[in-house]
C-alpha cells in the first residue's frame, strides 16, 4: 500500500453504530448479498471463497486497514441475517475514486480518517507525534496556519526510511536490519522505547532527530583498557572488537561505542525536526535563549522531563507558549558534578553524563571531585563522605565500591523529599 501509516486503527465489532448503519445502507441499496439476480451486481458465488458480494464488488474480510487497498477501508458490515463482520468496503470519501490521502479537501470528511489523514491545510494528510509514526511515508512535520494553530502531520520523502532503520521501534529485539548496519538499541526484551539505529563518526551519519554521541556497553570478554574481563556474560566484548578502528573504544567507565541516539529533552536543535524522533516535541529557545529540545507543558502542573531538574515556563518570545526548560538555567554548565549534560562531551575532562532511570535527567559526574565513605557501614555509598552539596543544597553521595567504575566518586543526591520514609530518588534537584 504506498501510503500505509504505521499506526492503523481498527473498528471494534460494537463501537461504531453509525458505520454499521452507514454500511448496511450501502448493502440495502446494492441487493447482492441476498441473492439479487441483477446482472449489474456481483454474485458471491464468484467471488473467492471466503470474500462477500458487496456494493456490486468482491470483498476481502479484514483484520487492520493494512488488509485493503488504497480507497478502501475495514470496516464492519451488517447483513440481513443478524451477522456482521469487518470487510473492505468504499466509503463515501472514495465514492469518487478518491484516496482520501495527499489529496486536496474541503474537510476531514474528505479524507481517510481511518489510517489518521486528516485535512490540514486544504490536503488529507497524515497526523503523526514523532518521525517514527511516518515511518515509509517520510517524516514528522510541523504545520503553523494564519490562526497559529499548530499541528504535526507526514511529510512525504522521495527515499522514506525503510523498515528496519530508521524510526523503527524493537521491542522485540530483532525488528532492526543488521545485514544493513542496524543494531538495537534497548534495555532488553520488552523496551517500548527502544528503537533501531547505526554506528556513526559524526551527526551527518545520523537521521533527522538523532545526534552521534557515545554509550558505554557491556564489559569486555578478557581483561581490558583496566577493566576485568567476564567472559561468562553473554554480552561481553570480544578483544578484536575493541581499540583503535574498531567498534569499541576504551574510556573511563567502560567501553564505548558511537552510534545514533534520538534527541531528548535538553538536545541542542535548530528546528523541531531536530527534535521529533522522541513524540510531541518541539524546538525552542529556553530561559538561557539557546533553542533546545522540549515540549508544551502546563504552568500549573509538573509536567516536564525530567523530573525536578524540569520547569515550565514561557521563554521562547516567538512561540510565546509555556515550554519546558531546565531549572538551573541553561542545559549546559561548567561540567562539574551535577551539572546538566546531553553527552560526556558537556561534562569536565574524563567525566561522564549519566542519568536517572526514573525521570531521565542527565547530569554529569566529575572524577577530580572524590569522597571516602571511611567510618561508615558497608553498603556501597554514603552520604557526604567529603563531596559537595547540588546547586539547590541537596548533600551528594559519595560511591564507595571497589568493583564500581565510580568508586570514590561523588554521584548525585536522593531527592526524595523524605529521604527517611520515601525510597530512594537520585537526581540533582530537591522538589519544588
Amino acid at each position: 500500500m504506498p501510503y500505509g501509516v504505521k499506526r492503523t486503527r481498527r473498528l471494534a465489532p460494537n463501537a461504531p453504530i453509525f458505520l454499521v448503519l452507514l454500511v448496511l445502507g450501502f448493502m440495502l441499496g446494492a441487493g447482492c448479498s441476498d441473492g439479487s439476480d441483477d446482472e449489474e451486481d456481483c454474485n458471491v458465488s464468484g467471488c473467492p471463497e471466503g470474500e462477500a458480494c458487496l456494493q456490486k464488488s468482491c470483498s476481502a474480510p479484514c483484520s487492520d486497514q493494512n488488509d485493503c487497498p488504497l480507497g478502501r477501508n475495514c470496516a464492519l458490515w451488517g447483513f440481513p441475517d443478524g451477522s456482521q463482520d469487518n470487510y473492505c468496503v468504499t466509503l463515501p470519501y472514495a465514492e469518487d475514486g478518491s484516496t482520501g490521502q495527499f489529496e486536496a479537501c474541503g474537510s476531514s470528511s474528505d479524507c481517510d480518517t481511518l489510517r489518521g489523514f486528516q485535512c490540514v491545510g486544504g490536503q488529507c494528510q497524515p497526523q503523526c507525534r514523532s518521525h517514527f509514526d511516518c515511518a515509509g511515508i517520510g517524516r514528522c512535520s510541523t504545520q503553523v496556519d494564519d490562526a497559529g494553530t499548530r499541528s504535526q502531520v507526514c511529510e512525504p520523502l522521495p527515499a522514506p526510511e525503510p523498515s528496519g532503520h530508521f524510526y523503527t521501534g524493537c521491542p522485540n529485539s530483532d525488528e532492526c536490519d543488521e545485514d544493513g548496519g542496524f543494531l538495537c538499541l534497548t534495555s532488553g526484551v520488552g523496551d517500548l522505547d527502544s528503537y533501531c539505529t547505526k554506528d556513526c563518526a559524526t551527526d551527518d551519519d545520523c537521521a533527522s532527530g538523532y545526534f552521534c554521541s557515545k554509550i558505554v556497553r557491556g564489559p569486555p570478554c578478557e581483561d581490558q583498557c583496566g577493566f576485568q574481563g567476564v567472559a561468562d556474560d553473554p554480552d561481553c566484548i570480544p578483544s578484536a572488537e575493541i581499540g583503535d578502528g574498531n567498534l569499541y573504544q576504551c574510556g573511563n567507565f567502560g567501553l564505548e561505542r558511537r552510534v545514533c541516539r534520538t534527541r531528548e529533552f535538553c538536545s541542542p536543535c535548530e528546528t523541531d525536526a531536530d527534535c521529533l524522533a522522541v513524540p510531541n516535541t518541539l524546538c525552542a529557545q529556553d530561559t538561557s535563549g539557546s533553542k533546545i529540545c522540549t515540549q508544551l507543558c502546563d504552568v500549573d502542573i509538573g509536567s516536564c522531563p525530567w523530573g525536578n531538574a524540569g520547569i515550565c515556563v514561557v521563554s521562547d518570545d516567538e512561540l510565546m507558549l509555556a515550554t519546558c526548560s531546565h531549572r538551573s538555567g541553561s542545559c549546559s554548565g561548567a561540567g562539574t558534578t551535577c551539572d546538566p549534560c546531553i553527552t560526556d562531551a558537556d561534562c569536565a575532562a574524563g567525566g561522564l553524563c549519566t542519568s536517572s532511570s526514573f525521570t531521565g535527567e542527565r547530569w554529569c559526574i566529575d572524577p577530580a571531585v572524590t569522597c571516602d565513605c571511611e567510618g561508615t557501614p558497608a553498603t556501597g555509598s554514603c552520604t557526604g563522605g567529603g563531596c559537595p552539596r547540588t546547586m539547590s543544597g541537596l548533600q551528594l553521595i559519595c560511591i564507595d565500591d571497589t568493583e564500581s567504575a565510580i568508586n570514590h566518586t561523588c554521584f548525585a543526591a536522593n531527592t526524595a523529599a523524605n529521604p527517611i520514609l520515601n525510597s530512594p530518588q537520585t537526581g540533582c534537584w530537591e522538589a519544588l
